[in-house]
């Protein structure tokens, strides 16, 4: 095996903006929230894999509190939209090979394609308060 297994991703520094904010309806009683973030592309396309999907991403997001007594009952709702990381079926990432003369690495990629995704997620939580 080679002296250096690693595997190169073709990370970058990524810009980050988030907005949110919390709107209390009834004071003590209920509370409303929303947010959204951006965050700029993070990886080269031809070093796409499946470990981490550092694409665009734009999310939205709402959320309430409602205070029942000595509970306070919080639900939210997230949607992630990723962008497409798409190297046109040129993929940069070799495969670790037992083969010396090609560098212990495959002769071909192992990345070509495309990686779409998207992210919906969701929470429950009860706070008891005394």
């Amino acid at each position: 095996l080679p002296a250096n297994a690693d595997v190169p991703h073709g990370w970058r520094d990524v810009l980050g903006l988030r907005l949110g904010g919390d709107f209390v309806v009834l004071s003590s009683r209920l509370s409303l929230r929303a947010g959204g973030f951006f965050e700029a592309q993070g990886q080269d396309d031809r070093y796409l894999g499946l470990d981490f999907d550092v694409a665009q991403k734009i999310g939205v997001s709402g959320g309430a509190t409602v205070r029942l007594g000595p509970v306070d009952v919080a639900v939210a709702y997230q949607h992630t939209f990723f962008g497409t990381l798409d190297n046109k079926g040129v993929g940069n990432l070799k495969a670790l090979s037992g083969d010396q003369t090609s560098g212990f690495r495959s002769r071909q990629a192992i990345n070509g394609g495309s990686l779409r995704a998207s992210l919906n997620e969701a929470g429950l939580a009860g706070t008891f308060r005394w």
